[in-house]
C-alpha cells in the first residue's frame, strides 16, 4: 500500500518516480497492490490542466491494465480510518 497526496501524484508523474515506483511495486511479491491519494489531482492547487488530466490517466491506468486499486481519500484522517483495517488484517495474517 502507497499513500500519496495529490500533489505527491502529480510532482512524482511530472519526475518520472511515479511510473518507476509503479513498476516497483508491481514485480513485488505483493498480492494486492493499493495506492491512496489523499485529495483529488483535479482539485490540487497550482497544477496545470494538463498534469492534471495526465495524472487522472495514469491513475486510471493503474486501475484497469495494471491491477491496483486506487483509493482517493479527503485527507489523512480518512486515509487513517481506511488502512487502519487493512493493516489489522495483514497482521493478523502474518504479512510484515
Amino acid at each position: 500500500m502507497e499513500r500519496k497526496t495529490a500533489r505527491d501524484v502529480v510532482a512524482s508523474l511530472r519526475d518520472g518516480r511515479l511510473h518507476e515506483q509503479t513498476f516497483f511495486m508491481a514485480v513485488s511479491v505483493r498480492l494486492s497492490l493499493s495506492r491512496i491519494v489523499e485529495g483529488h489531482p483535479e482539485g490540487a492547487s497550482q497544477i496545470d490542466a494538463d498534469m492534471q488530466e495526465a495524472a487522472m490517466k495514469v491513475l486510471a491506468a493503474l486501475s484497469v491494465a495494471c491491477s491496483f486499486f486506487v483509493k482517493y481519500t479527503d485527507d489523512l484522517n480518512e486515509t487513517a480510518d481506511y488502512s487502519r483495517p487493512c493493516c489489522a488484517t495483514a497482521t493478523a495474517a502474518g504479512v510484515p
